[in-house]
């Protein structure tokens, strides 16, 4: 694998250098983890990492990553993100929530790194607990009167399509089953657009613009959709446009 992000080498390190770093390692205001990309377990976590979720060291060392992250739901699905990691020239930001020991959760931001050591590959992820931003509570207040609302649980995935903003709001069940977590950015309708297979898209974009020009009642289209890295699912997607202007102009 081609190295694209920085060569850590502590072997020229004096003893003053080496405690130094624990020293800032240990008492960042940030938890730090050091993590195996293949198997998702933790080989280092600072003292931030371990008190923020209400555990000992002992609890996190060699524990997999999956056991605090539960936007991430299996190690299939980590092996997906890890790939995208792996391939990223720089930090990868990921949104999710962190599990406390009691089973608690709250919101972190997570950015990842590719770093290099004597030939073996890891990832040093730096969590941030982000509490303060309530960014789901926003985002689900936001889309609380819509009807994907009141089948978030029930449905395999859900997306709605703001027109008149331009503007794509994207399920977390959605964004799981395409290989993406639930706060990455899908804000732009290219996310669904460019994920269709070629072989499809004609004839969906077509099956679309019958609908929001008033022809059919409904959108509906079995089509193949793209996964992050790169196979394909069916889908049976089906909609509507739920508010239309005095001429019949779709506005949402």
């Amino acid at each position: 694998m081609k190295k694209t992000t920085k060569e850590i080498d502590l072997t020229g390190g004096t003893a003053p250098d080496y405690l130094l770093l624990t020293s800032v390692l240990t008492h960042l205001p940030e938890a730090v983890y050091l993590i195996d990309p293949e198997s998702s377990n933790i080989l280092y976590a600072n003292k931030m990492a371990y008190e923020s979720v209400e555990m000992t060291e002992a609890e996190i060392i060699n524990h997999s990553v999956l056991s605090l992250q539960d936007s991430v739901f299996n190690q299939p699905h980590w092996s997906e993100i890890a790939e995208v990691i792996s391939q990223s020239k720089k930090p990868y930001v990921f949104l999710g929530h962190h599990q406390r020991k009691g089973g608690r959760s709250f919101p972190v931001e997570i950015r990842t790194s590719n770093v290099y050591y004597e030939g073996k590959h890891f990832f040093l992820s730096v969590a941030r607990d982000i509490s303060h931003r309530q960014m789901r509570d926003k985002e689900m207040e936001a889309h609380k009167h819509s009807l994907w609302y009141a089948l978030y649980e029930a449905s395999d995935g859900i997306w709605e399509w703001d027109i008149e903003n331009d503007s794509l709001y994207v399920s977390p069940k959605l964004m799981q089953m395409r290989g993406y977590g639930p706060e990455e950015d899908a804000s732009k309708v290219d996310f669904w657009v460019d994920g269709i297979h070629p072989d499809d898209k004609n004839r969906v974009l077509a099956v679309m613009q019958e609908h929001l020009q008033g022809r059919t009642d409904k959108f509906e289209a079995k089509y193949r959709l793209r996964n992050r890295v790169g196979h394909y699912i069916w889908v049976d997607d089906r909609g509507k446009v739920s508010k239309r202007d005095a001429q019949g102009a779709r506005l949402l």
